[in-house]
């Protein structure tokens, strides 16, 4: 066989095999299990009902408790090395899971979410979670950071919160403070989910503010130093 052709039919059977493992990665993705976000139960379909009734509460975190970034990427030394997704969460509620809390930090990273199981699978940006990243230093690179999600049951009621007006701030490295439930997000327990320092995050965020002013004048709660997500704009 002449190596011309021969080259040739190597190529054919690359393309061949490519085209195979999209075609099976297109097969494993799932289909939404419901019509719309307002029949997508608070379970969701699929994956880990416990969590996903976590990931989709939707009451404020009132009267939150001040947490820093660095203590709560602490909290990965009391993840037993074996723990695994759909176990007892019990353990997790003891170190902290479910505590309102409020954290200050850089927006170093800040994107639309694809379809996972809390949403029914659903697509599109209004059905989906706002993924960022919360750093201690405006230089730190993702890897040191803790993540924030913004849920679409949330979102529903502050219109303000938008993928584009993240994105902006995030370009920015705007310092942002931050309320919420404490979540150990166990589906990403293998490190899946993205470039983070652990899989602790705060999920869902309930309310988000951005100083106007400088670090010190917002951590010393100078009046006007920080702005209401919803109202601001960049």
């Amino acid at each position: 066989m002449k190596p011309r052709l021969t080259v040739l039919l190597v190529l054919a059977a690359v393309l061949v095999g490519l085209c195979a493992v999209e075609a099976s990665a297109a097969s494993k993705k799932k289909k939404p299990c419901v019509a719309t976000l307002a029949t997508c139960p608070e379970q969701g379909c699929g994956g880990d009902a416990e969590l996903n009734k976590l990931k989709n509460r939707a009451d404020p975190a009132t009267s939150p408790e001040k947490w820093t970034l660095s203590e709560i990427i602490d909290l990965e030394e009391e993840i037993e090395p074996g723990w695994g997704s759909l176990e007892d969460r019990a353990p997790i509620k003891e170190v902290g899971e479910g505590t309102p809390v409020v954290v200050t930090g850089y927006l170093v990273h800040a994107r639309a979410s694809g379809p996972e199981s809390c949403n029914c699978y659903l697509t599109g940006q209004e059905n989906n979670d706002i993924h960022m990243n919360l750093a201690v230093h405006k230089s730190d690179d993702r890897e040191e950071s803790v993540v924030a999600e913004i849920t679409p049951r949330v979102r529903a009621e502050q219109p303000g919160w938008t993928v584009s007006k993240l994105t902006t701030l995030a370009t920015r490295g705007a310092y942002v403070r931050m309320s919420g439930w404490l979540l150990l997000d166990t589906q990403h327990i293998s490190r899946s989910g993205g470039p983070r320092a652990t899989v602790w995050e705060v999920h869902p965020v309930t309310r988000c503010e951005v100083c106007t002013k400088t670090k010190k004048e917002c951590d010393q709660g100078k009046a006007g130093a920080w702005k209401a997500l919803e109202s601001y704009q960049p």
